[in-house]
């Protein structure tokens, strides 16, 4: 029992797990940018411009509706450019929930990180 003038108690809880909820949507992390769950976006960091037709790694990561993996997800993806010459694999598949590849664009320009 704690009474009004018992000093303070303090202490350390042990670790909590935060499992993720299921998948919802697929999350594009480039060079420069960090994963950062809970976030309106999922995202930390300015990403790098790029050099055209220089490779740079790419994650690709299935996560739940607050940005955290989903590391049971192994689905087949089709990928897509607005970049019509770029290096970056017509399919590939999760690994965990997430994939890193090398992909390679031409077209000079902007260009925005979206997962569909």
């Amino acid at each position: 029992m704690h009474r009004l003038f018992d000093p303070p108690r303090t202490g350390t809880s042990g670790n909590i797990a935060v499992n993720p909820a299921s998948f919802k949507k697929l999350q594009v992390i480039l060079p420069a940018r960090r994963p950062k769950s809970g976030t309106a976006d999922g995202k930390d960091g300015t990403p790098n411009p790029q050099m055209a037709g220089v490779p740079f790694p790419i994650t690709i990561r299935a996560v739940d509706q607050y940005w955290n993996v989903v590391s049971g997800i192994g689905d087949r993806l089709a990928l897509t450019s607005t970049d019509a010459f770029a290096g970056i694999p017509a399919e590939t598949t999760l690994v965990s929930g997430q994939l890193v590849f090398q992909g390679t664009l031409y077209h000079s320009g902007a260009a925005d990180d979206h997962g569909a």
